[in-house]
């Protein structure tokens, strides 16, 4: 997402319209595995050369950095606060859109691999929604008034693990919706898939900001590339290959989700 919402930055927004239309046109028209693992290629290949001489400056917003943010205490809404801050920052829906328009089209990509269960790559790809997990490194003064009032640690994290289930499930609503449309054959062994890889995804991210927030960044670009990003995506893709290739992994999995549930509820509660 970061080279298209640069070059829109930029005035070029016709160049990553191009550019979607030209991995589409493979995936609809050429239709060959092949093709598509190419195309990905070249295109990341080319992501990567925009970023490495692109202007770190090019993704920071001056308007949003001088915007006065005011933190509550008990009073306060975790939620409403999320809210604000989701939409005080256009680039963080910039790229839950972007994740949304990807999960229309990975059901027309994993169609070209009979016989592997891929519906669980794809929701464990579309996990990788960095700005959304990185609400607290992204924020330090939120972050030390959450760790010196009491109370608060429990409070904000149930809360924000919530806010970016929410978020997750959205995505994957929609990714379930296209699946249906390319592939059809859902049932609630799907939906269950879905909610397992979206409130996994969401603990771990929490956990994971929580433990190890982000430091020493200077832009918003330097956080966003940060390799941590790929932990949570990685952890979750090897989940999804597990998933994929043994049936009865799902239930082990949900045994497990849910032991973190009953844990992660009694330590937030008792702190």
């Amino acid at each position: 997402m970061a080279p298209y919402y640069g070059m829109c930055r930029k005035g070029l927004a016709v160049l990553p319209i191009l550019w979607a239309a030209g991995i589409l046109s493979v995936i609809l028209l050429v239709r060959q595995w092949a093709a598509v693992l190419l195309a990905a290629v070249v295109s990341m290949i080319a992501a990567v050369l925009y970023l490495a001489f692109a202007d770190a400056y090019d993704f920071y917003s001056a308007g949003v950095a001088k915007k006065a943010i005011r933190h509550t205490g008990r009073a306060g809404n975790v939620f409403t606060y999320l809210m604000r801050y989701l939409m005080a920052n256009k680039t963080y829906l910039i790229n839950t859109a972007g994740l949304c328009g990807i999960a229309c089209f990975l059901p027309l990509l994993f169609g070209e691999f009979q016989g592997l269960n891929m519906f669980p790559i794809g929701l464990a790809i579309l996990c990788l929604n960095t700005p959304i997990c990185t609400l607290l490194s992204c924020d330090p003064d939120l972050e030390q008034a959450i760790r010196m009032l009491p109370g608060q640690t429990g409070r904000f994290c149930r809360k924000y693990c919530l806010f970016i289930f929410a978020v997750n499930s959205i995505v994957a609503s929609i990714y379930l919706c296209s699946w249906q449309m390319v592939s059809g054959g859902l049932d609630f062994v799907h939906v269950g898939t879905l909610l397992i890889f979206a409130l996994q995804s969401a603990i771990l991210s929490v956990i994971l900001e929580w433990k190890h927030p982000i430091r020493g960044w200077k832009t918003e670009s330097d956080l966003w590339h940060h390799p941590r990003k790929y932990l949570v995506p990685l952890i979750m893709l090897l989940v999804a290959a597990f998933v994929g290739t043994w049936t009865l992994a799902l239930w082990i999995c949900a045994a497990v989700l849910l032991t973190e549930c009953c844990v992660l509820l009694f330590v937030t509660r008792r702190g």
